[in-house]
């Protein structure tokens, strides 16, 4: 049975990726591309065992000194015919369902690439692809309308694009998510000033820090 097989990620103690984006704002590119790669890790075993998380958002992600930890709300499906028919969820959650899954259709592994680009997109630009506001209204524009993505950086835009494509066969796998996220780390680190003592330009445990210092003096 595949879902005895999920190997969902420890809980970590860090604040959940939503609140640390709304408390100190879009992360930088090459901690934007690590997370990537460590969300990208995390879900290899996962549709390896043959399932799929299926609701993937900055609330499920965690930061933490071990970096970024993807949890789950107990609702991982079955790759094989796996559908959602419920969509009376919290709305902030629904801005990062898939074409597929708001149609009612069987949906697989590129589900979670499409989830996975609205979170990096959010991450980004501080709102997600597809906006915020009356979840009818957001999940008419996941169906039918592109995501807005003029705010992203440059060197982030065509991977998040390719991961919101509506036809899921047009979607990245994970291994080439992983390649494209990984010359952008590559750029971006290259890119930032020299400084006499080495440092580590995507730690996203600092981001996560200051979330909680922040909401602490709120």
């Amino acid at each position: 049975d595949p879902m005895s097989q999920w190997a969902a990620a420890e809980y970590g103690e860090g604040p959940a990726l939503a609140a640390v984006v709304e408390l100190v704002g879009p992360l930088p590119a090459e901690a934007i591309a690590a997370l990537a790669l460590e969300i990208v890790a995390q879900l290899i075993p996962v549709h390896a065992s043959g399932a799929v998380h299926g609701d993937l958002n900055p609330s499920n992600v965690l930061l933490s000194d071990g970096g970024a930890r993807l949890i789950h709300s107990g609702i991982a499906h079955t790759v094989d015919g796996a559908t959602l028919t419920d969509l009376s969820g919290n709305p902030r959650t629904v801005a990062y369902l898939t074409p597929e899954q708001i149609l009612g259709q069987p949906f697989g592994a590129p589900a979670d690439i499409f989830a996975l680009g609205g979170v990096l997109a959010f991450t980004a630009v501080g709102v997600p692809a597809f906006g915020n506001d009356e979840p009818n209204a957001v999940l008419y524009r996941i169906v039918h309308e592109e995501a807005v993505l003029d705010a992203v950086p440059d060197a982030l835009r065509g991977l998040v694009k390719a991961c919101l494509s509506k036809d899921p066969a047009q979607r990245p796998t994970l291994q080439t998510l992983a390649d494209r996220a990984c010359g952008v780390f590559s750029d971006a680190v290259a890119s930032l000033p020299r400084q006499d003592e080495p440092g580590e330009p995507a730690d996203l445990s600092a981001a996560a820090t200051a979330a909680q210092d922040a909401a602490f003096l709120a």
